[in-house]
């Protein structure tokens, strides 16, 4: 974090101030140091980023989730393949003992 940037939780304490207050029981501690136009604004910043997070996030949850059905649907498309390339294969295996050649040896 860049020490010249102040947060809400952690503001200086000016000269009349002192040392800032005590958390409450909560885990919340009052602002100290800034005016209120400036917490408004870094609020607002901060309300700004958490909604482009929120949004990333989702991207990446629509992200892994075409990932997931593309990789579904390819390994449907390769069992599919599998099973009639074994259809295939037994009704080969059948003509060729039909015209009287040598059995197959069989799996």
């Amino acid at each position: 974090m860049n020490p010249t940037i102040t947060t809400l939780k952690q503001a200086p304490p000016t000269a009349d101030q002192g040392a800032a207050p005590a958390a409450v029981e909560d885990g919340y501690e009052a602002v100290t140091g800034l005016d209120k136009e400036t917490v408004a604004l870094k609020r607002s910043y901060e309300a700004e980023v958490e909604a482009k997070v929120a949004s990333d996030y989702s991207h990446i949850v629509w992200a892994y989730g075409i990932l997931w059905s593309l990789f579904c649907g390819f390994a449907v498309a390769l069992l599919v393949r599998g099973a009639r390339q074994q259809r295939d294969l037994r009704a080969l295996r059948r003509e060729l003992d039909a015209r009287g050649a040598q059995p197959v040896d069989r799996p």
